[in-house]
């Protein structure tokens, strides 16, 4: 009667998993919960019976096994957002970065188990104590390593929007963003089979490890037991020494250790979450740099720039709208893979104005604004906005339209308090912030995120309508993003059942439309300049939006209804160009401090962004991968669509091409540093 229910217990459970996973994983889970099954069934008496050293041993070997399932796990459901489908990633190739991946598990738990190991080999007898052991093994070892693991499945989704493991300024996200009970109960109910199989897991690795029993000879003399155990702890501190650097090096294992095990797509897979959460605990942020000194510095490479077209629009209203998750994938303009667009509105504001293939310069939305209003991309593990210089004095468009009599006013629907929008708002010179609190209406709330797209681009209307002109606008949006909530109203119209992010980004295209219809009947859109972009890429759907070039693609335009838009000369941009071509549109006639360049100079096309440790240009038709010290890849996006020939060992890199770089970071670096992100810097 038992192997009955079993049976058809793990019969019902395969079903839901198949239909979660469309059978990637159907084999490998059928075969562990009939496993698990079985097991609980044994009857046996206790596996082990040995001395501590050796149970120590055997529990770190568990916990690897542990890790490489999360690994291969982590592999199968995101086997559609990993670039696997290229013939030259044979079996060999995939072992190899397993068996680098193991380094980075070592580490991660050798630093997790300290205070149990050195609890377990205290040189006095009282650690016999059977109620001593059960203490030190259930909050040392089973609630700690279960609690960290726990991060690890929760990657497995959360990486898919990030592009990257997750850091420690995670924490700060949390701390910050006020509804997180609602988001992860909204996670759990979408993704609960991850939730699932982790406490499946969990459960089988107390319940083999409770079979692991110490048992010490009591009759040792205390000279003899005491002397033994020194020897032991000798031993086994230094093999966590070893553990914890993995290297024989000066350097210990790091988060750019990775280049040597994967592709660059691939890092996240070598790497774990624990891992990276303690790597970038209390971590310096950035470090200062010497790579030139200033006066080879100044004919390299000067975040400075001067506007030199020659139409004064400077009375013109300028309005920024900045969409979530609008990566280039969904437009067909740009993208040519496809023929009927995602985006039909934006596509058609396109085709009126200017519009450009753009990189992000983050892969999250607190990356993105300040790239966009400041000028300032993320090029460290901690984002601006949450960073030790996030109170540094900023350039921004706000702060300099200020003096030509612009007032400027930041929108975003999203809970006030939200990943510090409201905060970073008020720093980079805005005179207004509009958010959830400022809407005055939950009948509109979308109990996820904060108002649904269209309420709130109605409200972003109606409130312009009463700026004092000129002024200077931006708006985000929050509706295309996970857990894809929509308006019962626009289900109905437009017979949408079940929202995912594909029909999300259709419904704030859909609230664009809407925006623009409205606005075009108000008194200030003929005299308005229009900026459309995204904040990041959205999780990609074919091969090529998935490389570290693809990923980060997002559309930018310039439109103005009197159709005054100059010719864009760049075949690419960046969201730190906008605001440098925002000033050269208005033709102010001040020395400006920015990283990016106008998209109507003539100053060559390049971008920069950064991921895990890893500063990535893409500069004449190449995507150069820079740890800080040294390069370590080199592509030809235009010869090589999917990244897979690496260079650095067979072409000659550009002298020029690596200064450029250094130079950019010793800049960015240094004035983090000194809080001199201002034309100051420079005097």
């Amino acid at each position: 009667m038992q192997r009955i229910v079993y049976k058809s217990a793990t019969k019902n459970i395969t079903n839901l998993l198949y239909q979660k996973t469309n059978g990637s994983f159907i084999k490998f889970i059928t075969f562990y919960i009939n496993f698990v099954f079985s097991i609980m069934q044994l009857k046996f008496k206790d596996i082990f019976q040995i001395n501590i050293s050796k149970i120590l041993f055997i529990n770190i070997f568990i916990l690897l096994i542990y890790y490489t399932l999360c690994r291969l796990l982590f592999l199968i459901f995101n086997f559609n957002y990993l670039l696997i489908e290229n013939n030259d990633y044979s079996f060999s190739y995939w072992l190899f970065l397993f068996l680098g991946g193991l380094k980075f598990d070592i580490c991660a738990i050798t630093i997790i188990n300290i205070p149990f190991i050195f609890l377990s080999i205290l040189p006095f007898k009282f650690r016999n104590n059977k109620y001593y052991q059960k203490i030190v093994k259930i909050i040392f070892f089973y609630a700690i390593n279960i609690i960290t693991i726990a991060f690890n499945f929760i990657d497995i989704i959360y990486s898919r929007f990030t592009l990257r493991r997750m850091t420690f300024d995670v924490f700060k996200f949390i701390k910050t963003e006020g509804g997180f009970s609602n988001l992860i109960s909204d996670f759990f109910k979408d993704f609960w089979y991850i939730a699932f199989i982790f406490i499946i897991l969990s459960a089988l690795f107390i319940f083999i490890n409770a079979k692991i029993k110490f048992k010490e000879n009591d009759n040792k003399s205390n000279i003899r037991f005491f002397l033994t155990n020194i020897f032991q702890i000798i031993l086994i501190t230094g093999l966590c020494f070893l553990g914890i650097r993995c290297s024989f090096g000066q350097k210990p294992l790091s988060i750019i250790t990775t280049s040597k095990y994967s592709n660059p797509e691939h890092k996240v897979l070598v790497l774990n979450t624990p891992f990276t959460l303690i790597k970038t605990i209390n971590k310096e942020l950035v470090e200062r740099k010497d790579y030139f000194s200033k006066k080879e510095l100044s004919e390299i490479y000067q975040p400075i720039f001067y506007p030199n077209l020659s139409n004064n629009q400077l009375n013109s209203n300028v309005v920024i709208i900045i969409l979530e998750s609008f990566s280039l994938e969904y437009s067909a303009i740009l993208n040519s893979e496809i023929q009927e667009s995602s985006i039909p509105c934006f596509d058609s504001i396109a085709r009126l104005g200017q519009i450009i293939q753009a990189f992000s310069n983050g892969t999250r939305s607190i990356e993105g604004i300040p790239s966009i209003i400041s000028g300032i991309p993320t090029l460290m593990n901690t984002e601006f906005i949450n960073s030790n210089y996030a109170e540094n004095v900023l350039t921004s468009i706000p702060s300099i339209l200020k003096k030509y009599g612009y007032t400027s006013a930041f929108f975003h629907g999203g809970k006030n308090g939200t990943l510090n929008f409201d905060s970073y708002a008020f720093n980079a010179g805005f005179d207004y912030y509009f958010g959830k609190n400022e809407y005055h209406n939950d009948k509109d709330y979308d109990h996820a995120w904060g108002i649904f797209d269209d309420a709130f681009l109605k409200y972003f209307k109606e409130n312009l309508d009463t700026l004092h002109k000129p002024f200077f606008a931006s708006f985000f949006s929050l509706s295309s993003h996970h857990p894809y909530v929509l308006p019962n109203n626009y289900k109905k119209t437009h017979n949408t059942s079940k929202p995912n992010m594909q029909q999300s980004i259709k419904y704030t295209d859909w609230a664009l439309g809407q925006f623009f219809e409205m606005a075009s009947k108000s008194d200030w859109y003929e005299n308005t300049i229009f900026i459309l972009t995204a904040d990041h890429a959205s999780q990609p759907q074919s091969d090529f939006f998935k490389t570290s070039y693809g990923s980060y693609l997002i559309p930018l335009i310039f439109y103005s209804p009197k159709n005054n838009i100059p010719k864009i000369n760049k075949e690419f941009a960046q969201q730190i160009d906008i605001l440098p071509s925002v000033v050269d549109l208005l033709n102010i006639k001040d020395t400006i401090f920015t990283f990016g360049k106008s998209v109507f100079d003539n100053f060559p096309p390049f971008a920069i962004n950064y991921n895990n440790n890893y500063y990535r240009f893409y500069i004449n038709n190449h995507e150069i991968i820079f740890d800080g010290d040294k390069i370590n890849y080199y592509f030809d996006f235009k010869s090589d669509k999917y990244l897979w020939n690496n260079l650095v060992d067979t072409e000659n890199i550009p002298e020029k091409d690596e200064d450029f770089m250094k130079a950019f970071i010793q800049i960015y670096n240094n004035a983090l540093i000194d809080n001199m992100l201002t034309i100051k810097s420079l005097r």
